[in-house]
Order: C-alpha cells, then sequence, then structure tokens
C-alpha cells in the first residue's frame, strides 16, 4: 500500500556556541571555570587591538652586542636633536647610536665594577652612574667623558672660639664645622664647647657674640664651610645629633665666622653628619621628579633617601644648594625601596614611596617638602607621612611601574595594583592583580624577585621574571590594561635580564629587551620568528588553548557536536588545529586534531588575482575548507597570510563541554583567531540522541 501522507521529519536545529573573544587573556585557574573570552593555555599569545589571539611581540636587531651581560640601556638626547645611547659594559660605560657598528668606550674616568648592575639617571648636563658599590659617578654629555667623585678628607680638629662680652660660666654653647664638596658633605668635626654667661637669645648683637675660627685646613677640592650649633646636649652628652646648621656655604677664603645671635637656625638641613658624603650617595636606584633627583637604596645608608638641591644645583646633594638626606624608619624592618610620582587617595599628586619589609606586610608614605616658620625666619623642610595600607613590601625596586593612574609591583605576595576605586572614597586600594597567571608568579623563587624589571608602553605593562624556578629571568609577563575591569595575561617565553622603553625624536617609540650580550627590539612582527643580533631567525611556537564552554555555566547541558569551524587571519605556515572534547559515557577527555600547512611564498610561485581562493581584499568572500580539502595558498595584499573558514567536523562526538585549541610547532609561521564556533545540536541535560 502506497504511502499517501508520510510523517513529516523535524528538521534539525542546529546552533553554535561561539569564542569570538580573547581579551580577558590567559587563566590558569582551570580551563573548565574560565570565562569564554579566556584563554587557558597561551604561551607566546598576543592580543591584538580587537581582542584577538594572535602573534606575540618579535625580537628585532637593534644595537651592537656587548662583551658582558647588558642592562640598562639609557638613552640621552643630544643638543643636535639625536639619540646616543649609554651602557655599562666589562668595567667601562660605553655609547652607541642608531646604526653605530660597535660601541665606543666613554673618556675620563669611565672603570665601574664588574659583576653589578649600573643604573643611569640624567639631571641638567650630567647621567648619574649607580650600582651601589662604587662611588657616585656620572658621564658628562659635553664631552662624554666619566668622572667619579672621591671622598674630602674629614676635619680633624675642634673649631677654636673666643667670646666677646659672654664671659661667665652659667652656660655652654656648642660649635662643629663640615667642609662641602661638589656633591655632598665632610662627616662633622670634634665639637668645641664655650663656657657664657648668658642664653644666646638674650645676647646683644651689638655687643655680644661667638667667633668661630675654622682650626682646619680646607681639603682638596673643598667648595665652601659650614657651622654648626647646639645649645644643649639632650642626652647629657653632646652628640653630632645635637649640632644644626647655622652657616652654611661659607667662603673658604674667610676663616672665622661670628655668631652674634642673630642669625636663625636652619632648621631644614638635618643636623651635623656623623659620616663623610662628598663622595655622593652610594646608591642603587633613582629617579627624577620635577627635575629634582632622588637616589636611595645606598648599601652604607639602606634608610635613607637623597634628595638633590634646587634648580641649577638639582645635581648636588648639599644642604647650602637645598639638598637634602631623609632618614626613613631608621632601624627598622622597613627600608624604602622604590620612589615614585603618584598621588595620595585623595588624588593630590605627591611623591610615593614604597617599602620592603621582612614582616610580610608593609606600608608607603608621602613625602612632601613643607615651609615652617620658626620666629622670624622660614625654612623648607622635607618630611614624609605613612600611609599604612597594609600590602606586602616591595621586592624589586625595577618592577615598580606607574601607568596610566595606577601603580603595579612584584611583592612577595604577587604583583599588585595601587589605584583609587569608586566605592572607596579618599582611599588608595591595593590588590593582588596576578592570580590569574599563578602557574607564573607562584613558581619565582623568593631570593630571585630582586631580579623582576618592569616598563610599560601602547597599553601594556611588561615584566621579565625568573619564573618555573627558573635562576634567570625566562619569560615576560604582560598586563594588557585596555580593560577596564582587570587587566588581561599574557605570557612571552623571551628570556631577557632587562626591559625597557625608548622613544626617540625619529621613529616611533619601541620596547626592547637585553639578552645576554645582545640589545634587541620588541616590536610587532609579521612573522612568529624572533631575530637576534647577527640576523639569524628563531621559530616562535604558538599554543593558544581557549575555556572550556558548554550549552550553559553550569555545564550539565549536553550536545552533540556536528562541526568546529575555526576562522583565522593573516595565516600562513605549519599549524594544527584540535577540538577537546569530555566523551559523556566515559567523562574523558577526547582530542580531534588536524595539521594543515599553507605557504607564505605563494606570491612567488604565480599566486594572484586569477586565483579565486585567495582573498586578496574584505570584500571578497571567504574560502570554506573541509575536512580533507587540499588548502590552496596565497597571500592578501595587505598581509602576509590568508583569511580561512576551516571546518573541523565530529562524528559521534556528544558531550557537556568544549575547547578548541590552534598551535605551530615552529617554523615560518603566522597566526591570528578571530573565532572558534562549535557548530552542535542540544540535547537538553540527559543526552538522548533520539530526542
Amino acid at each position: 500500500m502506497a504511502i499517501t501522507r508520510p510523517e513529516k521529519v523535524p528538521p534539525s536545529r542546529i546552533s553554535s556556541i561561539d569564542i569570538n573573544s580573547a581579551d580577558a587573556g590567559l587563566d590558569q585557574r582551570g580551563r573548565e571555570s574560565l570565562r569564554a573570552n579566556s584563554f587557558a593555555k597561551g604561551y607566546n599569545t598576543g592580543i591584538n587591538g580587537q581582542g584577538q589571539a594572535t602573534t606575540r611581540y618579535v625580537t628585532k636587531r637593534w644595537l651592537p652586542n656587548i662583551v658582558g651581560t647588558a642592562y640598562q640601556v639609557f638613552p640621552v638626547l643630544k643638543s643636535d636633536g639625536n639619540v646616543r645611547y649609554l651602557v655599562a659594559d666589562a668595567g667601562k660605560i660605553k655609547w652607541a647610536e642608531e646604526g653605530s657598528t660597535a660601541w665606543t668606550d666613554c673618556t675620563g674616568d669611565a672603570v665601574t665594577t664588574t659583576g653589578v648592575v649600573n643604573t643611569f639617571l640624567r639631571v641638567l648636563n650630567k647621567v648619574f652612574i649607580m650600582n651601589g658599590t662604587d662611588n657616585l659617578g656620572y658621564v658628562d654629555i659635553s664631552d662624554w667623558s666619566v668622572k667619579h667623585y672621591t671622598a674630602l678628607a674629614n676635619p680633624s680638629n675642634k673649631p677654636t672660639l673666643a667670646g666677646t662680652g659672654l664671659t661667665g660660666s652659667n652656660f655652654k654653647i656648642y660649635y662643629s664645622i663640615t667642609f662641602n664638596g661638589v656633591v655632598g658633605t665632610t662627616a662633622n668635626s670634634p665639637i668645641e664647647t664655650l663656657n657664657i654667661s648668658k642664653t644666646r637669645e638674650q645676647w646683644d648683637s651689638a655687643t655680644q657674640g661667638v667667633t668661630i675660627t675654622r682650626n682646619n685646613t680646607p681639603p682638596s677640592g673643598a667648595t665652601s664651610w659650614n657651622v654648626y650649633i647646639s645649645t644643649s646636649a639632650s642626652g647629657g652628652t653632646i652628640t653630632n645629633d645635637d649640632m644644626l646648621p647655622l652657616a652654611l656655604g661659607l667662603d673658604l677664603g674667610n676663616a672665622t665666622f661670628f655668631d652674634n645671635g642673630t642669625m636663625a637656625i636652619n632648621l631644614s638641613a638635618g643636623t651635623a653628619p656623623n659620616t663623610n658624603g662628598t663622595a655622593g650617595p652610594k646608591a642603587k636606584y633613582g629617579v627624577e621628579i620635577g627635575g629634582r633627583p632622588f637616589l636611595y637604596g645606598a648599601t652604607d645608608k639602606p634608610y635613607s633617601l637623597f634628595i638633590g638641591g634646587n634648580g641649577p644645583d638639582a645635581d648636588k646633594f648639599n644642604p647650602d644648594v637645598g639638598g637634602a638626606e631623609l632618614i626613613m624608619n631608621d632601624g627598622t624592618n622597613f627600608a624604602p625601596m622604590s620612589v615614585v610620582g603618584f598621588r595620595n587617595g585623595q588624588g593630590i599628586p605627591g611623591l610615593t614611596v614604597l617599602f620592603t619589609s621582612i614582616e610580610g606586610l608593609s606600608k608607603q608614605a608621602i613625602i612632601e617638602s613643607n615651609t615652617v616658620t620658626y620666629g622670624s625666619s622660614s625654612f623648607v623642610v622635607w618630611g614624609y607621612t605613612e600611609q599604612n595600607y597594609g600590602s606586602a613590601g616591595v621586592s624589586s625596586p625595577n618592577g615598580v611601574v606607574n601607568y596610566k593612574g595606577a601603580l603595579r609591583f612584584p611583592t612577595m605576595d604577587g604583583f599588585v595594583r595601587m589605584d583609587t576605586k569608586a566605592s572607596l572614597q579618599n582611599v588608595l586600594s591595593t590588590e593582588r592583580i596576578t592570580d590569574a597567571i599563578i602557574g607564573e608568579v607562584n613558581t619565582i623563587k623568593p631570593n630571585l624577585l630582586q631580579n623582576i624589571v618592569g616598563t610599560a608602553w601602547d597599553n601594556k605593562v611588561l615584566w621579565t621574571v625568573p619564573a618555573r624556578m627558573s635562576d634567570t629571568n625566562n619569560e615576560i609577563i604582560v598586563a594588557d590594561t585596555t580593560k577596564t575591569d582587570s587587566d588581561a595575561w599574557q605570557v612571552w617565553n623571551i628570556a631577557c635580564q632587562w626591559i625597557g622603553v625608548v622613544s626617540p625624536q625619529s621613529q616611533p617609540a619601541f620596547l626592547y629587551v637585553c639578552r645576554g650580550n645582545q640589545i634587541l627590539k620588541l616590536v610587532e612582527g609579521e612573522y612568529a620568528r624572533d631575530e637576534d643580533s647577527s640576523g639569524a631567525f628563531t621559530p616562535v611556537p604558538i599554543d593558544y588553548e581557549t575555556a572550556m564552554v558548554g550549552s550553559n555555566t553550569a555545564h550539565n547541558g549536553f550536545f552533540a557536536i556536528v562541526q568546529t569551524v575555526f576562522y583565522l587571519l593573516d595565516t600562513f605556515g605549519d599549524f594544527e588545529l584540535h577540538v577537546n572534547y569530555r566523551d559523556y559515557r566515559s567523562g574523558e577527555m577526547r582530542t580531534v586534531s588536524k595539521a594543515m600547512s599553507i605557504d607564505v611564498a605563494s606570491s612567488l610561485r604565480g599566486d594572484g588575482w586569477g586565483n579565486l581562493n585567495t582573498q586578496f581584499a574584505p570584500h571578497l568572500p571567504l574560502p570554506v575548507y573541509s575536512w580533507g580539502d587540499t588548502l590552496p595558498v596565497g597571500t592578501e595584499s595587505s598581509a602576509m597570510g590568508q583569511s580561512l573558514r576551516i571546518r573541523l567536523p565530529l562524528r559521534n562526538a556528544i558531550t557537556n563541554e568544549v575547547s578548541g585549541r590552534v598551535s605551530t610547532a615552529g617554523g615560518q609561521s603566522n597566526i591570528t583567531v578571530k573565532a572558534i564556533s562549535f557548530e552542535v545540536k542540544h540535547l537538553g541535560v540527559n543526552p538522548d540522541v533520539r530526542n
């Protein structure tokens, strides 16, 4: 009997589960619990401006190799508008310019201790050289010579004192002297005591006073001398800590100074120095803020912050020209580790000091210069106000990065960000930001945190770190700051001991890295390959794996995967596509893979506008490739690779969660993942294929 009214078979309803963005970055906390726009694996995977997974930055040849290990490369703007670069190498300071084939030794006293990290800081026409071991040195950019300050001899004799109209012994007054060098002050002389009949405040300035005679020959290199005074001994015995500046910067041609009681004691320049500072601070680190240098991390004075002088004397630290030594938390577990121009909780700009600590939690402080009035005199006094936010102490002075209104820095408790929040008024909030990359940050040896170096450019904050228990810096971790709610992380397998950014006037700014004795640019490239200083290339393998996604957030809805479609841009070279899914029967992970190859050299073999399988412009349709198809080769006019839509069919793949993966094994390749779509038929909570 013929069937006259056959039953209609309902069409199969196919929908898609899409991953069309990677802008949340790498997240190593388990692929099953990630957001769809995160990726679970992504070594050497970058994120472009459209939020797509793509090739990371690559290295390019830049400056010549040096002999030893390269650290900071410091740019100096010359008077002719060109840039000259400085490095420390093999015990010398050297310079080179763009296009140089070799480094040139600076003249003068260009010797520095080897085996230490040298950093640089420009102040006026000098570039300070700091390593915490040598006396403070500088490059004079007028002739590119190096000079190191040498310590002057301390005054060994007490000054001689002669009272006028003050005969008596009811009171005591104390005086001492120091000499100024170019950059600092000698230690205090022995203190002399004079018995007098009345207190200094009661003197008749016309008839009474004390003559202070230096009684010390000025040492070679001295520029002026100072007189210190005290009217009482706070502990019963007079010490340098009781002596305050009275007259600063006296002419060496005058061996005496007469104190008639009218000159106000200087409250802004601290007390008489216990140590000799004429060789300059032996600082490891420095920062220039408002034209004034701030040096810190001195090996012999770890609690001190050395502040440069006023205006044209910014390169000096003598109190007679506005310089100062600010001692912070002396004798505690909190030593200043970084100084940066930032702000307080109210948004008022200020100098922020971050401290290290062996107590776990640490604190911050704001440095301020205030005008203090004492009687009829006014003084500028440097001080600091503690901001106790309970964050972890700073572990790397070179890892503190101030970028787009937020401070980011490494600590013993991970990397943190200090910023203000709309929900917390007048408070700087500190939060850990590296939970997503615990596989990298939690594998850094604590004693190597000090080797971390950071910088920022192009909406990225980058640090070179010794991850995965390495003894050297073997990775760059990248925080993409484009998203306002949180940083998106990337991990680049680039071994380098230093990273920085330069912005020459003649070309766009760029990042650079120092790898061993090589100094290389770090830039966006058309190929996934690193170039070394010799011009040789090393392929950069890419491995990008998405989050596990399901039909709902609980991943308890089952579906049959019909096919997976990979949308790829600017693609060439050898690569593999993978689909990972959890088998609904066994609960085990299954993988379907396909190796493919796109020849970048197709344009050299005659592919052109006549090849309809090659896309040359966005308005042309995308070629569609199925399982087993032979892939044509070709290049776009605007890029080195093709835009592809590749289908990967799956048979009998019933699952509740699935992920995609794109990887390259090396060789000349490039890839950008626009989207991955899993085309599925939903089966509901019960995976019954009959429904």
